[in-house]
């Protein structure tokens, strides 16, 4: 059980970041290229950002999959982006 859990959370954190991937470019593709209205939107910069944030993390998947890093330290690496990603998404005005 001690070999796969790594691989299982490897992979999970390679789902959820391609669904993070997805949806930034998906938000992109809506603002640039449809005629929906949005009340909100979020800069470019923002969505680069998280795009950034989302391959990193899929490197980081691959890598806690492949046993060339530990699972602690992936897992803090993935931790880490994820909340500079909300906390960017959140307080992107004050920067």
């Amino acid at each position: 059980m001690k070999k796969l859990f790594p691989k299982v959370v490897g992979i999970l954190i390679i789902l959820l970041s391609l669904f993070w991937l997805y949806q930034n470019m998906n938000l992109y593709y809506l603002y640039h290229y449809t005629d929906v209205l949005f009340a909100f939107r979020y800069p470019n910069w923002v969505l680069f950002f998280q795009v950034f944030l989302g391959v990193f993390n899929i490197f980081i998947g691959f890598k806690i999959f492949l046993k060339t890093i530990s699972f602690k330290k992936g897992l803090q690496y993935f931790i880490a982006t994820l909340f500079l990603g909300i906390f960017v998404e959140q307080f992107h005005y004050l920067f």
